[in-house]
């Protein structure tokens, strides 16, 4: 009898110690939500970035985006600069914690923009991340050709070479 009644106090114990844990474990969950949210700032989209990527023949190639946005609307402006330097002027609207823009030329889908962190852009449409750089507007690279170099030549080759003089 008392080695049953020892078992029901001990599975109460740990019904208690487990609804508490999880108690604890939600009230964590909603705290980093909390600080997500807090974290947000739509005054991060403003500045000049860069994306670099390579360009599939051994170079390196850029693209840029310049945006202003403007919090009080929730519309930014701004420009994209492709790797070839095409320039064409982007606009976009915040929705939710994303800036949904198109070219203003003919409004097709340029890309929807998240914040990474102060520094870092992410645009749905595009490989890798946009980087802040300094600037407002930002001239591509141009790619400069690699050197062709010599192969270096085997010296058993210089000494047949020499000897068939």
């Amino acid at each position: 009898m008392k080695k049953l009644i020892i078992l029901v106090v001990a599975v109460m114990l740990l019904g208690v110690a487990g609804a508490d844990a999880q108690a604890r474990k939600k009230a964590t969950r909603k705290s980093a939500k909390a600080t997500t949210a807090a974290a947000f700032d739509s005054s991060q989209f403003n500045g000049t970035f860069a994306n670099s990527y390579s360009d599939g023949i051994g170079g390196t190639v850029t693209d840029y985006l310049t945006l202003n946005f403007d919090p009080a609307t929730g519309v930014a402006t701004g420009e994209h600069k492709n790797e070839r330097g095409e320039t064409r002027a982007v606009k976009g609207t915040l929705q939710g914690r994303k800036l949904i823009c198109t070219y203003v030329d003919d409004g097709e889908d340029f890309a929807d923009i998240s914040i990474i962190n102060a520094n870092t852009l992410k645009c749905e449409g595009f490989t890798g991340t946009f980087k802040r750089v300094a600037g407002d507007h930002v001239k591509p690279e141009v790619d400069i050709a690699t050197p062709v170099q010599e192969a270096p030549v085997d010296p058993a080759y210089e000494l047949i070479k020499n000897r068939n003089k």
